[in-house]
């Protein structure tokens, strides 16, 4: 996930709504799953917290031994977001997951490493997001096993510049910025050794807005959004809604051309009359008539 929390939140409820409307139970847990994935991005814990224990009994009542697992390794994160890491330890995965797949797996151990980096077990951590690497190459699986040897070593004051440099270089080129939020929520002090290149440090701080964990920064990191520019504030799929929109097409017209549904355009739509500051889609579609998004 490349933290766009916003628009996850968008195409998991309409996967939602889409598995209650047509009946189709094996849609619904993976898709409570992925709202929860959204909120614990926003940090809204109480709320994925509900959402996984809704999927939790789906994947039960189906017997869906991987959507259990999966649902178990997000209840650990949100727990690791709150920095409760011993709970986040006690976490158990279900009985009879060891056929799934290797990517789920590490997944679950890159989880189980963070929880320990946490704890300041700091040998096992390593030992484990080792383990964690070996068995799977999944974006998840490694970028949390990074991120546990990433918070290792800010602890640890092992160079940590080049390791955030280094780990922060490779989920942007992934797009998983989503585990650079949730090491960020887990270890605070990480935040301090942001590198100082701009097309590092950015994209991460960005993240962190879209995540609304600027709280977390240090105060001289705020950077503010230059006022003269609320495109920059735009997502890339809010920037393609918003061109056309001023080309002056309808709701339809724009889902049938970026191939998404209406019910996600006027998701897009809404968000982008409130990051432009804008009351109607006429004025927004005035504006995109005569600008260019960022």
């Amino acid at each position: 996930m490349a933290a766009y929390y916003d628009d996850a939140r968008a195409i998991a409820d309409e996967e939602t709504a889409a598995g209650i409307r047509y009946r189709l139970d094996f849609v619904l847990s993976p898709a409570y799953t992925a709202r929860a994935l959204a909120a614990l991005g926003k940090g809204q814990f109480g709320h994925a917290t509900r959402l996984l224990s809704r999927s939790r009994m789906l994947a039960l009542e189906q017997v869906d031994t991987h959507n259990q697992f999966e649902v178990a390794a997000v209840q650990a994160r949100v727990l690791i977001a709150q920095r409760k890491f011993d709970e986040a330890m006690r976490i158990e995965p279900p009985s009879g997951s060891e056929g799934v797949s290797s990517g789920m797996h590490g997944e679950w151990l890159g989880c189980r490493a963070l929880a320990l980096a946490g704890q300041g077990d700091h040998s096992q951590a390593t030992n484990v997001a080792n383990e964690a690497t070996d068995i799977a190459t999944s974006l998840e699986a490694v970028g949390l096993a990074d991120g546990a040897s990433v918070m290792v070593a800010t602890k640890q004051g092992d160079n940590p510049e080049r390791d955030v440099s280094a780990w922060l270089e490779r989920l942007i080129e992934w797009k998983y910025l989503d585990a650079f939020v949730l090491t960020a929520r887990a270890h605070p002090p990480i935040l301090e050794f942001l590198p100082s290149e701009d097309a590092l440090s950015r994209p991460a701080l960005d993240a962190l807005r879209r995540a609304s964990a600027t709280s977390l920064l240090p105060a001289i990191e705020l950077t503010p959004e230059p006022e003269n520019d609320p495109l920059g504030t735009l997502s890339k799929r809010e920037g393609e809604v918003f061109e056309l929109l001023g080309h002056g097409m309808t709701n339809r017209e724009i889902a049938n051309a970026l191939y998404i549904s209406e019910v996600t355009v006027k998701v897009h739509v809404r968000h982008i009359l409130k990051k432009l500051g804008v009351r109607s889609r006429t004025e927004a579609a005035l504006l995109g008539a005569t600008t260019k998004p960022a």
